[in-house]
């Protein structure tokens, strides 16, 4: 019944449509902190933490 109202199916795909959009952004702003001077030291631990956590 909703997605026959076209209204309501127009919206939602805009909704959709914003969520991708926003999430690229997001992956494209948490590679550019990656590099950042003021982060690169957490996302360096980080790693080496994941890292040591898969080692048996």
């Amino acid at each position: 019944a909703l997605l026959r109202d076209t209204t309501m199916r127009t919206d939602f795909q805009e909704t959709l449509r914003n969520l991708n959009e926003s999430s690229v952004k997001l992956n494209e702003n948490m590679e550019a902190m990656r590099s950042h001077v003021l982060f690169r030291g957490y996302f360096k631990d980080k790693e080496k933490k994941a890292k040591a956590g898969q080692k048996p």
